[in-house]
């Protein structure tokens, strides 16, 4: 049950205007904000293979399955955040998981969660220490035949910010994707990493599989750093009402109001023991209301709030609610 309204007001920015490079993608708009997008292409929205549909080219993202793009030395100077990045889609459900290994003969799996890391190594032989990324629950999930799933389809960047001392100025920058959950081994129970059109050079993106390390062709993987300076005075989100749902018990719909240009994301989220932690699939497009299962949460009492994130970095909540 829904049951008292606190209000914390932030204000954050937002930033406009663009510019293209050979290999990174520059935003540079009224002084408030400057991003950097840093990749092998120009621009985020050219990695959409594999991981929105249609053929995955066994590009999950595992275990027994590390990708690796090897980035020049990159300038800090004049930034103040810096974020690891990596584009990823076709999720699977708990259950998919289960469903499969039961079918092989295993019935003893984790419950998870299961998580996606991300680092920043000096060679493609030196495993970096790991951040997380996301839990895979979060990550858009792959349609299944014979069951409906909700947000279905497609895949987004996720990002993480790191210090700024991760990145070498002096030497290349190698970005491994990865995971340690034994049962994200295969494309039927990993999320599949997104990529774009590349060429036939294989000396920047590579491959750690169970067979070792292998040079990667012809595609290019969704993995970049992005930097960005700057405050975010024109970003901001609202909630403007809660409202049960009609037909779904223990589900309510978050109707939130945005402000803010290159908008990428409204996430839900809810404190549990001091910590907020994700709370659901974000909202990607307008109007970023959030269809939240509230019946899933653990006993207990908390704190929802929505996070508006634009393409330098995540704002914070203006409204939160109490639950129990």
């Amino acid at each position: 049950m829904l049951k008292k309204v606190f209000l914390i007001i932030i204000a954050l920015s937002s930033f406009s205007g663009c510019a293209l490079l050979p290999g990174r993608q520059v935003f540079a708009g009224d002084g408030e904000v400057d991003v950097l997008f840093h990749a092998e292409l120009p621009s985020a929205g050219e990695y959409s293979l594999f991981a929105g549909g249609g053929w995955d080219g066994n590009w999950y993202v595992g275990k027994n399955h590390s990708w690796i793009k090897k980035l020049p030395p990159l300038d800090i100077k004049g930034y103040e955040r810096v974020y690891l990045g990596a584009r990823l889609g076709r999720s699977k459900t708990y259950q998919q998981i289960e469903d499969y290994f039961k079918e092989n003969g295993e019935s003893d799996i984790s419950p998870g969660p299961y998580s996606i890391l991300i680092g920043v190594s000096e060679s493609a032989e030196k495993k970096p220490a790991p951040f997380l990324l996301t839990e895979i629950e979060f990550i858009p999930p792959e349609g299944a035949d014979s069951i409906p799933l909700p947000d279905a389809g497609g895949s987004r960047w996720f990002w993480r910010e790191v210090p700024m001392e991760e990145i070498a100025s002096d030497s290349a920058n190698y970005v491994w994707i990865w995971s340690e959950d034994d049962e994200l081994n295969n494309r039927l129970t990993s999320p599949i990493l997104a990529a774009g059109i590349g060429s036939d050079q294989g000396e920047k993106s590579f491959l750690i599989d169970e067979e070792g390390m292998k040079n990667i062709r012809y595609f290019e993987p969704g993995i970049a750093i992005k930097f960005a300076s700057g405050s975010q005075k024109g970003l901001s989100v609202s909630i403007s009402d809660f409202r049960e749902h009609p037909y779904r018990t223990g589900n309510i719909t978050v109707l939130n109001s945005v402000k803010g240009r290159n908008i990428v994301d409204v996430r839900p989220q809810i404190k549990i023991e001091g910590e907020w932690i994700n709370a659901g699939i974000s909202a990607i497009l307008p109007p970023y209301d959030i269809a939240l299962d509230i019946s899933s949460f653990p006993p207990g009492e908390y704190y929802y709030r929505s996070v508006v994130e634009d393409w330098s970095g995540p704002g914070i909540q203006q409204r939160a609610q109490f639950f129990d």
